[in-house]
């Protein structure tokens, strides 16, 4: 069975898995909404005028998750299994978040645990509405008190499949790896690397480390970045996951453990983003 084939049967099978667990309801529905293009899945945004910013992070276009009764919607950080995390707004205390006519909403990206506290197994992720998109941060340029947003971020990404190293790019352009540069190195039991990354050492107990473009993604806007540490500006390079209806920045990293430390007898596979993970730049 060809690459291309194996990675379209991977993903059928992934969304039909996704959208059986947990508890959220409407998460097939959801997902059959979701776009393509080119035979990609793809994930579009819904603009929310922000009425006031709280915190740092924002750009125009970042994907924020609805604050309701006090909970944010959340994907475990290695199972991806769906939450609800508390969040709360007093002092900043469980992250970024915003104020808009239609409500509260949290940055997604930001690491949280079931408590709202920073620094958990968590992630926060945005509901996915039953026309395929999720909010996202209007990038008019400023709020209301002037704050200015900054770099605006792509209002369209891939979806990537979760627990598996094809990409999917790879369906219409086999030649496609993730290109990603960190200036750190990440250990893996992963040999050959996925994305033809540069190895840079090896231990006799099997463990290969990898340093620059393509070695590793874990960003919490699900990007990728040149040499220089600037983001590509094309939406193949923005990558997010699914699970149960809700969305999360996409990661292609090993597993982390309990303490959201790299786990380097793990695999390179699609995850969510773990923004409490050592950082993959030097």
């Amino acid at each position: 069975m060809s690459r291309s084939v194996i990675g379209i049967v991977a993903g059928v099978l992934a969304l039909v898995v996704a959208g059986g667990c947990g508890g959220g309801g409407g998460g097939d529905e959801r997902k059959a909404a979701i776009g393509s293009q080119g035979g990609k899945p793809e994930s579009k945004t819904k603009p929310v005028p922000a009425k006031r910013l709280h915190g740092e992070g924002f750009f125009g276009n970042s994907r924020v998750g609805k604050i309701e009764n006090g909970k944010v919607p959340c994907l475990h950080v290695e199972t991806a299994e769906r939450a609800e995390c508390a969040f709360d707004k007093r002092s900043n205390k469980s992250g970024s978040w915003l104020e808009s006519a239609d409500g509260d909403y949290a940055l997604t990206g930001q690491s949280t645990s079931l408590d709202g506290e920073p620094g958990g197994r968590y992630v926060i992720a945005a509901e996915i509405d039953p026309d395929g998109t999720v909010p996202a941060l209007e990038p008019s340029g400023r709020d209301t008190s002037g704050t200015v947003y900054g770099q605006e971020l792509l209002d369209s990404c891939v979806v990537e499949t979760m627990n598996t190293a094809e990409d999917a790019m790879d369906k219409t352009t086999p030649a496609y790896h993730v290109i990603n540069h960190i200036s750190g190195e990440i250990g893996t039991i992963s040999n050959p690397h996925p994305d033809g990354a540069k190895l840079s050492r090896k231990t006799s107990d099997g463990v290969f480390y990898y340093t620059g473009e393509g070695a590793a993604l874990n960003d919490n806007n699900g990007r990728e970045r040149d040499q220089g540490g600037v983001y590509y500006t094309t939406k193949d390079r923005c990558h997010r996951v699914i699970s149960n209806g809700a969305e999360a920045p996409g990661a292609k990293r090993p597993t982390t453990d309990a303490n959201n430390k790299w786990t380097v007898k793990s695999s390179i596979r699609w995850r969510p983003a773990n923004p409490a993970a050592p950082s993959l730049y030097k």
